[in-house]
């Protein structure tokens, strides 16, 4: 009897610790058809942002309460009938003030100037704050906030008359009015800022890329960049990778203690069929304070537009990436595009990762869900927003957001948690990664790495031989094979560097 007590209580505690996780999708009846933007925790409500539509169809912002157990506590819209409020692509971040409030930056339309909007904790709004564009062209790019002791400062990217893009930040105080801004411009052709982050009495750094190169109307993204400026703007450091054809932004980054940097960010390579179009891969690396690469872990599947949009430290000591990927390596550039989570340690060790898909497309395979900004609840439990994009074949297709909720472990059934993926999706830049194994129909072997994949039976009797060409992943279609196991090898100029099986179903 005490034993089934036990276990009773047992089973009590684990559930009251295993508030259940969800993936709520808000259709247009509910929530009109939205772009969900960013999230914050406060005090364990939780508060995101969104474009919508308010009653008059005018297209404007939409802050939203919810609970942890993703009710709706409250919402509202604010839309300006000639500023036409928009977010600025995909890098759009929401900040607690310390008054209580929220705010977020973003651009206009038709008239291009730059918004800075803040509410108080009600929702209610405390100012909404317009700036002209000097350079008379465009915003464009991501815009990041930061409060500081007298105000906000806003960083963001510009298009000059030239059609360069040059890094602006704005400081404001306290009710908005502009105080001051600066320009940062190093290349020749685009410049690019990401997020921005106070470290210090007077001292802000930056995320950034630096574009030296340029293919037709596209600017390279070949230099990963870190500077830092004082509180008047002016730079107080610049710190550039070497001038990599692959290398990418800093999107967001985390200073540890002994000055290295852990960071998000990914690859803008050509696509190799065409050699004119750009495709990328995410990648979460970590650098000394010398900008030194320590380790480097990358997606190794090549596609079109695949991003971390967010970093989050977690309350056990790890980090956490969030974004979308391209799962599918076949060779369409409109294959499943899931939203993705990969927590990992400061060595880069991979802890667990997630895939997740709001509207499957069986009939074209395309998806198309997202996840823009996460953050972390006390629990450790995680909260991210995003949107799917329905497809047209579909009943009631459109773009519709999402808030999902999962365990710490990375589950949304808490009781039935097992989050790792089947295969490991991130390796180390040297690394050969090869999946599913067993395999059915085909394998994948892919990373960022050089040589020949000689794939034999047990008798030695070679069956296959792909090319790596440390680029886009190489497939090995099975289904002409007998059932059984095989082994391969990595060969490159006569050494072989890596050796593994594979079981054929």
């Amino acid at each position: 009897m005490k034993k089934i007590i036990l276990c009773c209580l047992l089973l009590t505690v684990r559930l009251l610790q295993a508030q259940p996780g969800f993936i709520k999708v808000f259709d247009s009846l509910a929530m009109d058809k939205s772009e969900y933007r960013d999230v914050l925790v406060d005090e364990d409500t939780v508060v995101y942002y969104s474009s919508s539509y308010d009653e008059n169809h005018t297209i404007g912002m939409r802050f939203v309460k919810m609970d942890t157990f993703g009710n709706i506590l409250a919402n509202v819209i604010y839309a300006d009938s000639i500023n036409k409020l928009k977010t600025l692509r995909w890098r759009n971040k929401i900040i607690k003030t310390s008054d209580g409030g929220y705010m977020i930056a973003g651009g206009t339309t038709p008239i291009n100037k730059l918004y800075l909007l803040k509410v108080h904790h009600d929702l209610s709004l405390d100012f909404l704050k317009f700036y002209d564009n000097p350079v008379g062209v465009d915003f464009s790019g991501n815009s990041s906030l930061l409060e500081v002791d007298d105000g906000y400062m806003m960083a963001g990217e510009q298009v000059a008359d030239d059609f360069e893009k040059d890094i602006f930040v704005i400081k404001t105080n306290k009710i908005g009015e502009q105080l001051w801004r600066q320009t940062y411009h190093w290349s020749n052709t685009d410049d690019g800022v990401f997020e921005i982050k106070s470290f210090g009495n007077n001292s802000f750094v930056l995320g950034a890329t630096q574009a030296e190169q340029s293919n037709g109307n596209q600017g390279t993204w070949n230099k990963s960049v870190l500077f830092s400026i004082d509180s008047i703007g002016e730079l107080n450091w610049l710190k550039k990778s070497s001038a990599a054809p692959n290398r990418g932004p800093i999107i967001d980054f985390e200073l540890l203690s002994d000055s290295s940097w852990i960071v998000i960010s990914g690859t803008w390579e050509l696509n190799p069929p065409s050699n004119v179009t750009y495709w990328t891969r995410p990648m979460v690396l970590r650098m000394d304070k010398d900008f030194n690469v320590l380790w480097e872990r990358i997606y190794p599947i090549l596609k079109p537009y695949q991003f971390f949009t967010d970093l989050e430290r977690t309350p056990d000591g790890n980090f956490l990436a969030s974004g979308w990927m391209n799962i599918d390596s076949g060779p369409s550039t409109n294959a499943s595009i899931k939203g993705m989570h990969f927590k990992f340690n400061a060595s880069g060790d991979t802890i667990w990762t997630r895939s997740d898909s709001v509207y499957p497309d069986s009939l074209s395979g395309y998806d198309g869900t997202r996840v823009t900004g996460t953050a972390m609840l006390s629990s450790g439990s995680i909260i991210s927003v995003g949107y799917a994009e329905r497809n047209w074949l579909l009943p009631n297709p459109g773009t519709y957001g999402f808030v999902m909720k999962m365990s710490p472990d990375g589950c949304i059934d808490t009781l039935n948690c097992h989050p790792v993926a089947d295969y490991e999706p991130f390796v180390q830049a040297d690394e050969l990664l090869v999946y599913p194994n067993p395999a059915q129909d085909y394998v994948t072997f892919a990373g960022a790495i050089k040589g020949d994949v000689v794939i034999t039976d047990l008798l030695g009797r070679e069956v296959k031989r792909l090319r790596m060409n440390g680029l886009s992943p190489s497939e090995w279609s099975v289904g002409d094979v007998a059932r059984g196991l095989y082994v391969w090898r990595l060969v490159d100029d006569g050494v072989v560097l890596d050796v593994g099986k594979v079981l054929v179903e």
